[in-house]
């Protein structure tokens, strides 16, 4: 563990492996003095975990000067965590996410918030299930996990030919055929293992919040809001109160950038969202 306390702010910044029974969790904590309320925040896998890694530090900084504790973490089989990404299921990744936030309230914290963007917005969802209260933020979600891995396999298309491959290469046999085959395919890189997709048949994300009741900011990424008011329609029943606002962040999901994404209003609208809904008095 790598403990850090800046001298004028007090702000104290945490490096630690997290033991749990699947393994050690990196994390990546920034605390200011005697705050109460805390961001967990759920990453996106494979190439989306890339995607926005900058975005959700930077986002922890912005809330972390507003007196706000943000946790970061890497799910078992990614990132600096243990493990190997053929463990990696919906479960497990929900399981990692509860293991944080029971290391979060062996840290003090009383008062919660959940980030979750792509992939992880379904497991923040499942998250704030447990605590139907939270405040909950959603960055361009996936509403079908499936057509995700589908858009990995387009993806994976496009670059063979890019490449000048051969049209038989790029015109490769249906993902879901190769798959259950061969029990692992190769997206970009990234090793799709048949348990994890088999863990996502059925997962929705309207399903996987349960009970919860708390208030949700919906960031949609232009160009990427497939089926919009749908989503919007369904997050919105049972009285919950949605707050849907569309950003200028173009994405090329699936594919590394060479350079840092650009986040427009997406990190300074989240963080004014989140001191909203978490603090009685927000900084003005």
């Amino acid at each position: 563990m790598a403990v850090r306390v800046d001298s004028e702010s007090g702000l104290t910044k945490r490096l630690e492996h997290v033991d749990t029974r699947h393994g050690f969790i990196y994390t990546w904590s920034l605390v200011p003095p005697d705050a109460k309320c805390c961001v967990v925040v759920c990453s996106g896998v494979f190439g989306d975990f890339m995607a926005n890694y900058h975005r959700e530090r930077a986002l922890g900084r912005n809330l972390a000067s507003r007196g706000i504790a943000v946790i970061r973490f890497h799910y078992i089989g990614e990132g600096n965590s243990d493990g190997d990404r053929s463990e990696m299921t919906f479960t497990t990744l929900c399981e990692n996410t509860r293991a944080i936030l029971e290391y979060a309230e062996s840290l003090g914290f009383t008062d919660f918030g959940l980030v979750g963007s792509r992939v992880g917005a379904l497991v923040a969802a499942q998250a704030a299930s447990w605590l139907p209260t939270v405040p909950l933020v959603l960055w361009e979600p996936i509403t079908d996990p499936i057509r995700y891995l589908t858009e990995g396999q387009r993806a994976k298309k496009m670059s063979q030919v890019a490449r000048s491959e051969s049209a038989a290469s790029a015109a490769s046999t249906d993902w879901r055929a190769e798959l259950n085959e061969q029990g692992v395919i190769d997206l970009l890189g990234y090793d799709i293992h048949l348990n994890f997709v088999e863990s996502f048949e059925g997962v929705d994300l309207s399903s996987s919040l349960g009970r919860h009741g708390g208030p949700i900011f919906l960031a949609r990424f232009h160009g990427t809001a497939a089926n919009r008011d749908r989503l919007m329609e369904d997050l919105s029943s049972d009285g919950r109160s949605v707050d849907r606002v569309f950003f200028d962040v173009a994405e090329p999901w699936w594919f590394d950038r060479e350079t840092r994404p650009e986040s427009g209003e997406l990190l300074p609208a989240t963080t004014r969202w989140l001191e909203a809904n978490l603090l009685e008095t927000p900084t003005p």
